[in-house]
């Protein structure tokens, strides 16, 4: 038998949906931080805009694995090191949104039963380079998918409660599911685009 979220569960999860939108469609947020040197040297980049893409998914993946035990300076980690997949002069601003997405994430685990427990997560079959310039390229997430579990957990075994898949590309507001890149000192980013 599927339980029935609470409507406060419903609400934090489409508002996940929406920091997740921010965070991979690249909204600009205003932000200050005093970490500002930090963020800017996270990442050297990568020598391929398929490499960065990939990377920043596998991190992004990881940092969820760790969100519902996470504090705030492990988000925060998290945060800067997603950050830096990013061009340097977009990554405060990601950095920003971003921490907002784990930390909604994280207290969103909270909401659950004792016993629940919540499973998040994104794929992709492939990366396809559908353009690359001298300091442009657009990379597209083959079958890409968001996965949301949430698992009563009885004993050894785990039972389904709410299973929720979507195309990434409609979560993100790219139905296409491209992702823009830009090279900086000839090193590939994620863009704003």
């Amino acid at each position: 038998m599927m339980k029935s979220l609470s409507p406060s569960w419903n609400s934090c999860l489409h508002y996940l949906a929406i920091l997740l939108t921010s965070c991979l469609c690249i909204t600009l947020l205003s932000a200050c931080s005093e970490h500002t040197d930090d963020i800017l040297a996270a990442s050297p980049g990568s020598s391929t805009p398929q490499d960065v893409v990939e990377g920043f998914f596998e991190d992004f993946n990881q940092a969820l694995k760790e969100m519902p035990e996470s504090d705030s300076v492990r988000r925060r980690y998290w945060a800067d090191r997603l950050a830096g997949y990013f061009a340097p002069n977009e990554r405060v601003d990601q950095r920003d949104a971003l921490a907002m997405a784990l930390y909604t994430y994280a207290m969103g685990s909270q909401q659950l039963a004792e016993n629940e427990k919540l499973q998040f997560d994104i794929t992709f079959s492939s990366l396809e380079l559908l353009q690359s310039q001298a300091d442009a390229a657009q990379v597209r997430l083959v079958e890409g998918m968001i996965r949301l579990r949430i698992m009563r957990v009885d004993g050894e075994s785990e039972i389904p409660v709410r299973i929720d898949e979507r195309p990434l590309g409609e979560t993100i507001g790219k139905p296409d599911g491209i992702i823009p890149l830009v090279r900086v000192n000839g090193r590939w980013f994620l863009s704003e685009g």
